[in-house]
């Protein structure tokens, strides 16, 4: 419950439900109080920019300015436009089914071509943001990559990630090749650790050092266990590698407890 609700309706009693006497006279004592939560009828609201114009005594016309992102007769307003990127990239609404919530809920009329139009007009205001968090995630030192699949009209694509702790950079593409790393990273991470799987492309990158993903270093090793029962190398690393990162999780550990207790994790583990 809100301490500052937007509107509030008293319910007083009028007359006595015993006898029927008149109240009116009597002071009220606040007994209970309930809210209800609710949005306020959703209504298109327009605003329109008249432009008028002045005449100086050297007989130069002046006229009012429409500001820049007012350039056509009628247009689509900056939180409309917002919505549409917001259905679209977090939602993932259809052109189709976004087109329909615009017109039955918010009672815009819109066609697919114009929520097309504004996503461009979107993208063109965000490209310099996204491209900060590509040169962010460029100068990391270390970098985790992967890529997976998706249907793009009905044909095999792939979305394309590189990510730090702090920042993800994400790109579609047509083609797993190393097509796509040239396009978005030319110079490869030459400063960075990449993290990755065993994917060609990937290795291929020019990058500082090439570290294996450990989710799939352990699905590999999940392999060797299930395919060779009676050997225990794969069985002792696996086991090593899930200390590791509960090791790295455990930030009460000053550096030399750490330090420590990696090298017992590697004494015990016989792979030298």
């Amino acid at each position: 419950m809100t301490s500052t609700p937007d509107q509030i309706i008293e319910l007083h009693p009028d007359y006595c439900r015993e006898y029927g006497s008149s109240l009116t006279a009597v002071v009220s004592e606040k007994e209970h109080v309930r809210q209800v939560v609710d949005v306020p009828p959703i209504k298109v609201f327009f605003t329109e920019y008249r432009s008028f114009s002045k005449q100086c005594s050297c007989g130069c016309k002046n006229t009012g300015e429409f500001p820049k992102n007012i350039n056509t007769a009628i247009s689509y307003g900056s939180n409309i436009e917002a919505l549409v990127g917001y259905f679209y990239s977090r939602q993932y609404l259809p052109f189709a089914r976004m087109k329909e919530t615009f017109n039955d809920v918010f009672n815009i009329p819109i066609s697919e071509g114009g929520i097309h139009c504004l996503l461009n007009r979107y993208a063109e205001k965000t490209t310099p943001v996204y491209q900060l968090i590509k040169q962010r995630v460029s100068n990391d030192l270390v970098i985790g990559a992967d890529e997976t699949g998706a249907k793009v009209d009905g044909e095999k694509h792939w979305i394309w990630t590189w990510q730090t702790t702090k920042a993800t950079y994400i790109t579609h593409s047509d083609t797993r090749g190393n097509a796509t790393i040239e396009k978005e990273f030319p110079n490869g991470f030459t400063q960075s650790t990449l993290v990755s799987d065993g994917w060609r492309p990937q290795l291929t990158t020019p990058a500082l050092h090439h570290q294996a993903c450990l989710p799939h270093l352990l699905r590999r090793l999940n392999y060797l266990n299930e395919k060779y029962l009676n050997q225990q190398w794969s069985i002792k690393f696996q086991q090593v590698l899930y200390q590791a990162i509960s090791l790295k999780k455990q930030e009460e550990f000053d550096s030399e407890n750490i330090i420590e207790k990696r090298s017992l994790l590697l004494g015990n583990l016989n792979i030298y």
